[in-house]
């Protein structure tokens, strides 16, 4: 019998082995070529790589503290952008009211963006496929009352909803939770495509092997 630290070892140059081999065989599909033909995806991948490496790297690339008060200057407020008349170069895109960076408070408030708009989209990920689990494993009742409670969800405007969070929460809870709840209401409101993604769709499956009106008639419905 194998002592445990080998076995440990052999796992994890398994592990590894097969990650390589996954991305090899990344490497050698067309997806790169076909991504590397269409200019339009180019763009748009770098344009989502500078916002994200402006996110993580904000406090560092910004050219003012936002957050520094004794920085701030009344005498520099709302001045034009840098190459206006009247501009000052230390603010390339002018200034507010308080005499704050307006692309200092742009790439602060990317960060924050970022940070909620991913954990929101977490949260509501994780709540589909939770509650879609859940109705597929259990069914019947179970099944019956999260869908309907996922019907309910859809049923609420962000709007009115936002507002009610607001009033009955603020008491018990940070207002910087409640915007953040707020804020990641509407992706949790699509948890029913979780639970459409994974509970079973009935007479789908039996179409599938029918001619081509019966499947396209049953490929577009949904409960």
């Amino acid at each position: 019998m194998q002592p445990r630290h080998y076995s440990d070892t052999a796992a994890g140059q398994n592990f590894v082995t097969r990650i390589v081999a996954r991305w090899r065989t990344f490497l050698d599909s067309d997806f790169l070529w076909l991504f590397w033909q269409s200019k339009s995806a180019v763009v748009a991948f770098t344009c989502c790589a500078l916002i994200l490496l402006c996110s993580l790297f904000s406090h560092w690339i910004a050219p003012h503290n936002v957050f520094d008060t004794a920085g701030f200057d009344l005498m520099d407020s709302e001045l034009p952008p840098a190459w206006m008349t009247g501009g000052d170069p230390r603010f390339w895109l002018g200034t507010d009211v308080q005499g704050r960076d307006i692309l200092s408070l742009m790439l602060y408030g990317l960060n924050i963006s970022l940070i909620i708009g991913g954990l929101s989209v977490l949260a509501s990920v994780a709540l589909g496929v939770a509650l879609g689990v859940l109705s597929g494993y259990f069914g019947g009742v179970v099944d019956t009352l999260i869908m309907r409670f996922a019907d309910a969800m859809l049923s609420i405007p962000t709007i009115m909803f936002t507002l009610l969070v607001s009033g009955v929460a603020r008491v018990a809870i940070p207002k910087e939770y409640i915007g953040h709840f707020c804020a990641g209401y509407s992706d949790w409101r699509h948890c029913p495509d979780g639970l459409d993604a994974v509970r079973p769709h009935g007479a789908q499956p039996d179409a599938a092997g029918k001619g081509p009106g019966i499947r396209h008639g049953f490929a577009n419905q949904r409960r």
